[in-house]
């Protein structure tokens, strides 16, 4: 049949033609006149659906084909019915008992006898006779359904990968349409609250014929991070793809994401297609759109008409619909953080690798390996239920693996990675799954290290159960067969006999797995060997990609070079081995030097449909085969898999045979280009062993820390176009990689004298804590302060830092006195923005006139110094809201800011003014106007009381008249405090979006009152001798705040302690604790974990300890109700309007910046009086009542 079918179909895939052949056999075999006659014969069956493949693999639609086609397989089904028909009139010739004898029993060797020969079973003679019960009909039906079910489990893997053959073109879908298929949207009350654990019991997972599992659990704890390991070959990508297609029955509200392969290149811009990634977030917010727009029409139409009106209840009941989905649709993609996906997806982005211009590139630009990466990035960025992940570090450089390894350790759901990185595996995993023998070995709590102690434990337990439980089984069947038929010894043998059948059968322990690498022996040269001196190189001459390369290849050389892909890494093996030719400089060698190649894409270079002995006489001629699967054999290509086709060989096979045509030039240096690709772990090993007892050089470009950390002497980083040798191992530079990757940049600005004062205390205060002098030179003396410098400096030349700082005002006598004050020379020149007139403290002016003129030369200096930064993260500002230029001019740049950068986070230490110390009247107008601003485009503010600092100084530190500059020292410390998790290691660190996720419930609420303790004055060291109570004490004091609300009149939604100094964090949470438990009634008690720690052991500079405390609390209402009131009492009058309305303002921005300020009120104090009791009875009142439709 096969051949028939290739010449009616010559073009068809021949394994398609077996298959059918095959396929149609195996069910004529197993056909039997016991079948029910009223269903479909299992080659009745076979014969419609190899029809349908072959019409579906001709690809030829024309009628005449298809009729020769369906005429083929009549042909045959009739040949295999006819066959059939003469085997049943013969009769089976064995015939399979439904129950079997056990001819031990002499009652059963009695019975089976009378049924033989038709004589009497004496032994059944005196048993008592009893009537039969069974109905005929029913257990004839019975019989029937039983056969049915057999037949179906018969053809259930052949049907399965028939329809994988059929179905082959059609799951060509778009991305769009398979995420919607495999993910359904999940709306309304009931898509929550389901767990989203998984626990599968009995799957078989199959591929080609060939079962992967059988009969085995899949668990899949929800949160938890699982390895999946096992040799290659076993199934591991396999099971991925099933569960990613849910060919495995996990339950649907479990979202799921498989990263398989790299996306498609198209005009998509990088940025872009991660956004389109979250497919329903596109189409939620496209119908969002359309049912808004649809409301606004619905609106228009019924404000024109009667409610009498005939088309009124009509139009009402389409509104209220709307409305209804409309609540569904925007509570998903809240639940999404659909506001935030930018600067999600970018953040990712970038930690993959991508620079903020590359981000905007089309993906079509892109090579495979970058396209691989945006496809993890898509995935990272849908924060699906079920992550699975295959390979993900083959593509990705040092930098890149460390990103993903600490993403994946904060990620919320569950997350299945086959990796062969053992040390990515033991910094991700917190469960491990080993996949052998066609099941699943869970490892609960373990990481890879851990689990490969237990593993061998347990084969070695399971190793000596089975022999000793052999050696027990030979010694009883040893008795048997002596005294079995021994008249004296018959009870005892019959006695061991029993206990051999009631002894569980134990599995024999698997084959050892091992594999050894063995590279040759290697003649000795004189040295030099190879050297690179002073080599430059580009692929054009205006793009240099490397300069000044030195590098000295020894026989004794373990080199590693890593580095971010694009460095030039590989380019630098390739000029080594001279496929490239540098543009300057000089490579010289060993005139006899020989240098073994392996190249990242070697698969490249094999010729797949050859085996491997073929192409290794056709590429090294002069040995004999015997040679060449030897030489196969010491990299574990054994037994005849050296003689199948390349192309059915796995990847890790593959690479063995690039390392065994590699070893058979003699080389005596060994370059590497990411030789562990595809390689699973034991082979890695061999790979590592092979590599420490190999006589010659070693020059290695890899991303598997275990393997440089195992192999490599000496660590060269590729960067910036230089190579430059590291003094250190791997580990010390993935830590220097975190740090570099946890100090992203931060842009501040300061606007107006009050912002401009703070804002130099602050670098005072900082540049004195990281080592800089007046001058911004580093002498500093530990590597802690240069570890996370460049979050607020830019490095300049001589060793010396620059703030990265923009100073703004519409006046210059403030800059000048910045210029002249002690850390006036700290500055960059250019980065003082000052106007001549100013604003006179009118929020108009800065706002909307004097302002406005001088914004475009301020964002500039933003932008320059945004695009300085190697990673921004958002962008922190000073100023009063009683002024003109800091409150007007300020919030006008934080809304500009926000337009440019709306995925960046925005901090503002603002100033708010106080009645008791006012320096002009309309300051209740302009703190309103400010805070109307604030409200839409900060994300953190920090709020500061003029009031209550100087009620700090005058009780607290007991100074008469406190001065401006006292009052600076005091905000500059609590800025210090905020920002130590930026500028410094420490535990429980928070960036500013981490914060703002901890400390930031409802995105309004995002006023916070800070303090501090101890409380200094300037030029004092401490105010007294403190321990981590008295800090916690000092620190929850309502006359330590710096904002003129008492917490007790409120609830803290959120609160944050930041300690520093050398204490102890159990001590810290102990304190925390207790502040919370014996002041429960001032925390709300519906937001758990609503305490947040952190700890730094740098103290301040002259201090041992301090802490620093960030409170949301609802008790900060009693500022705005302050202004507000003041603000009223003027408005209502219309007092001073002119000053405002004469710079173009309108009134109608007054009376809606009343609005929100009174509405931001009544949302504190919503919250505030929000209990747990009242959330419960909305839930009751909304489930319905039992027994009601």
């Amino acid at each position: 049949m096969d051949a028939e079918i290739r010449s009616l179909v010559p073009n068809i895939d021949p394994v398609i033609s077996e298959y059918s052949a095959g396929y149609l056999t195996h069910a004529s075999t197993a056909w039997s006149g016991d079948e029910d006659a009223t269903g479909p014969s299992p080659l009745a069956d076979a014969a419609t659906t190899i029809t349908e493949l072959l019409l579906s693999a001709s690809g030829n639609p024309s009628a005449n084909v298809q009729e020769k086609i369906r005429s083929l397989v009549e042909k045959w089904v009739d040949k295999y019915a006819a066959a059939s028909d003469n085997v049943e009139k013969r009769g089976p010739a064995v015939k399979r008992l439904d129950q079997t004898i056990q001819v031990s029993s002499q009652r059963n060797m009695s019975s089976t006898l009378a049924v033989a020969t038709g004589g009497v079973d004496l032994e059944s003679a005196n048993v008592r006779k009893v009537e039969s019960k069974v109905d005929k009909k029913k257990l004839e039906k019975a019989e029937r359904k039983i056969a049915a079910k057999q037949n179906k489990k018969t053809f259930k893997t052949v049907e399965y990968e028939a329809s994988r053959l059929l179905n082959q073109a059609e799951s060509a879908q778009s991305y769009e349409e398979f995420y919607m298929a495999v993910n359904p949207l999940q709306l309304g009350a009931g898509a929550g609250g389901k767990s989203k654990d998984i626990k599968i019991d009995n799957i078989d997972v199959a591929i080609g014929g060939n079962r992967i599992l059988t009969d085995t659990t899949l668990t899949l704890s929800y949160g938890h991070r699982y390895g999946l390991v096992g040799n290659n070959g076993v199934g591991k990508s396999t099971l991925l793809r099933a569960l990613s297609r849910r060919e495995v029955p996990i339950p649907t509200h479990i979202s799921i994401l498989h990263v398989e392969q790299e996306i498609m290149g198209d005009d998509t811009p990088a940025l872009q297609a991660v956004l389109d990634a979250d497919v329903w977030r596109k189409v939620l917010l496209k119908e969002q759109t359309e049912i808004t727009q649809k409301l606004a029409e619905i609106e228009a139409a019924r404000a024109g008409m009667a409610d009498t009106a005939t088309d009124a209840a009509k139009l009402d009941k389409d509104r209220e619909a709307l409305d209804n989905r409309l609540g569904d649709i925007q509570g998903k993609l809240a639940e999404m953080e659909s506001d935030k996906a930018e600067s999600r997806a970018a953040s990712i982005l970038a930690g993959l690798g991508f620079s903020p211009e590359r981000q905007q590139f089309a993906t079509k630009t892109f090579s495979g390996g970058w396209r691989m990466r945006l496809a993890l990035a898509r995935a990272l960025f849908c924060e699906p239920d079920l992550l699975l992940l295959d390979e993900p570090s083959n593509m990705l450089d040092v930098p890149s693996i460390t990103f993903l390894s600490n993403y994946l350790q904060g990620y919320p759901s569950t997350v299945l990675v086959v990796s062969h990185d053992r040390a990515f595996l033991n910094e991700v995993a917190t469960d491990i799954i080993h996949q052998h023998s066609m099941r699943l070995d869970y490892y609960r709590g373990a990481n890879f290290e851990s689990f490969y102690a237990t593993k061998e434990e347990r084969k070695k337990v399971a190793k000596r159960e089975y022999e000793n439980q052999m050696a027990q089984r030979a010694h009883l069947q040893a008795f048997i067969d002596k005294f079995r038929y021994n008249a004296a010894k018959s009870s005892e043998a019959q006695s061991r006999i029993k206990k051999l059948e009631k002894m569980p059968v134990l599995e024999p322990p698997e084959a050892e797995y091992s594999v050894k690498f063995k590279f040759p022996d290697v003649e000795k040269l004189s040295a030099p060997i190879v050297q690179m001196s002073e080599v430059t190189f580009g692929y054009t001459p205006d793009k240099i990609l490397l300069r000044n390369v030195d590098l000295d290849v020894q026989l004794d050389s373990r080199i590693g070079i890593v580095g971010p892909n694009g460095a030039g890494k590989t380019t630098i093996l390739k000029l080594l081995i001279g496929k490239l030719t540098p543009t300057s400089g000089t490579i010289s060698q060993n005139a006899r030097l020989r240098i073994g190649f392996f190249a990242q894409h070697h698969v490249d270079a094999l010729d797949l449909n050859a085996s491997a002995v073929t192409f290794m006489a056709k590429t090294y001629p002069g040995r004999t085969d015997e040679e060449y699967r030897r030489q196969l054999g010491a990299f574990g290509i054994t037994g005849t898999t050296g003689l199948q086709k390349m192309e059915l060989l796995s990847g890790g096979q593959k690479s063995r045979v690039a390392f065994a045509c590699l070893a058979l030039t003699n080389p005596h240096i060994l370059v590497l280009d990411e030789p562990s690709n595809h390689l699973d772990i034991e082979a890695m090993d061999a790979l590592s062993e092979a590599l420490q007892e190999f006589q010659g050089g070693v020059l290695m470009v890899s991303h598997d820390v275990t393997m440089l950390q195992t192999v490599c002497t000496s660590l060269w980083v590729c960067d910036g176009g230089t190579v430059e040798k590291f003094p250190g191992d791997v580990q010390a530079y993935k830590k220097r990689i975190t740090a570099q990757a946890d100090a992203a940049g931060v842009v501040h600005l300061q606007t107006g004298q009050c912002g401009n004062q703070i804002g130099a205390a602050f670098w005072q205060i900082i540049s004195g804590e990281h080592g800089l002098d007046s001058n911004g030179v580093y002498n500093g003396t530990s590597d802690l302060q240069l570890e996370r410098m460049n979050v607020y400096f830019n490095e300049a030349s001589g060793n010396k830092y620059v703030p990265r700082a923009v100073l703004v005002d519409l006046e210059p006598g403030t800059m000048d006195a910045v210029r002249a004050g002690p850390f006036g020379q700290l500055f960059r020149p250019d980065n003082f923005v000052f106007g001549q007139s100013g604003a006179g403290n009118n929020w108009a002016k800065g706002h909307y006139t004097e302002g406005a003129e001088l914004v475009d030369q301020v964002l500039d200096v933003v932008r320059r110094e945004a695009e300085g930064c190697d990673c921004l993260q958002g962008f922190q500002i000073t100023h009063s809201l009683g002024g003109g230029t800091g409150a007007g001019m300020g919030t006008l740049l934080i809304s500009k800011i926000r337009e440019e950068f709306p995925d960046r986070m925005m901090a503002t230490f603002s100033v708010v003014p106080s009645p008791k110390v006012s320096d002009t009247v309309v300051e209740p107008y302009n703190a309103t106007l400010s805070v109307h601003q604030l409200v839409e485009n900060s994300d953190e503010t920090f709020c500061i009381d003029n009031e209550a600092l100087y009620d700090i100084c005058m009780r607290t530190l007991k100074l008469p008249n406190p001065s401006y500059g006292d009052l600076n020292h005091l905000v500059s410390a609590v800025m210090s405090g905020v920002t130590v998790s930026l500028r410094f290691p420490g535990q429980l660190n928070s960036d500013l979006r981490k914060l703002a996720v901890n400390m930031v419930p409802f995105p309004r609420l995002h006023f916070f009152m800070v303090g501090f303790a101890p409380l200094t004055s300037r030029g004092a060291h401490s105010f007294r001798a403190v321990s981590v109570p008295e800090l916690t004490q000092q620190m929850f004091d309502p006359k330590n705040m710096m904002a003129a609300s008492d917490f007790r009149n409120g609830r803290y939604l959120t609160c944050s302690a930041i300690f520093r100094g050398k204490v102890s964090m159990k001590e810290v949470e102990d304190q925390m604790r207790n502040v919370q438990n014996k002041n429960s009634s001032y925390f709300v008690e519906w937001i758990p974990n609503n305490v947040q720690t952190a700890l730094c052991s740098i103290p301040p500079r002259g201090l041992k300890m301090s802490s620093t405390f960030v409170g949301n609390s609802t008790a900060i209402q009693e500022l705005f109700k302050r202004i507000g009131e003041q603000f009223t009492a003027m408005f209502r009058r219309k007092a001073f309007l002119h000053w405002y309305t004469g710079e173009g303002m309108d009134e109608m921005e007054f009376t809606e910046a009343e609005s929100n300020m009174n509405d931001l009120v009544s949302e504190y104090q919503q919250y505030q009086d929000a209990g747990v009791d009242e959330e419960e009875e909305e839930y009751e009142e909304e489930a319905p009542v039992e027994g009601e439709e």
